[in-house]
């Protein structure tokens, strides 16, 4: 009997092996009308205005390479087990939240709490908070995941607003997207 079970890991896009999956445009929706997101950094090479932002970056830009001086929306590509392609991406949304204080920065990301990415960018970072959302995503790939099927990782948001207070958004967020925050204090 075969199955047909989706590898969320890579992807193939002509030869290149690619880890580009779509954030259910659903949560995005949610999340937008509390962020007002402008800039997507991650944008897919095969869709870039799929979240209808006036600002997006694929991989042929380079996203990590560009300015991030708006309310921004990350929805990394992951990489290895390891984690060494998406600490790239955080540490980006470290400093572009640094130099931009009064932007909004939100990352979709795995919840690999155990991985050691996690715990030296994420829980050691002070300044950002994790929002656990409950049940698993069924991010978009036509091509691989054509069924829906859902990740088969919970995911979390990584969420860093210098200037704002999160727990100002907090009630918003908690009625929008089901879900708990993991450390909602931000300590300046």
């Amino acid at each position: 009997m075969q199955t047909n079970k989706t590898k969320f890991s890579q992807i193939t896009t002509g030869d290149r092996k690619s880890s580009e999956y779509g954030t259910p445009l659903s949560l995005f929706d949610k999340l937008n009308s509390i962020f007002n997101f402008e800039l997507d950094p991650c944008a897919l090479q095969t869709e870039p205005d799929r979240l209808n932002l006036p600002y997006s970056y694929t991989n042929v830009v380079d996203g990590l390479k560009q300015e991030w001086g708006f309310n921004t929306f990350i929805n990394p590509p992951f990489g290895t087990k390891k984690g060494e392609n998406v600490r790239a991406w955080i540490n980006k949304m470290q400093e572009s939240s640094e130099k931009y204080p009064y932007n909004f920065y939100v990352m979709l990301l795995p919840a690999r709490i155990e991985s050691n990415w996690f715990q030296e960018e994420i829980f050691s970072d002070r300044k950002g908070c994790i929002y656990a959302i409950s049940g698993r995503l069924k991010f978009y790939n036509p091509v691989l995941n054509k069924n829906a099927d859902p990740h088969p990782i919970g995911s979390v948001l990584y969420i860093r607003a210098l200037k704002f207070r999160v727990e100002d958004i907090a009630t918003e967020l908690e009625e929008s997207v089901r879900g708990l925050f993991i450390r909602s204090k931000v300590y300046h």
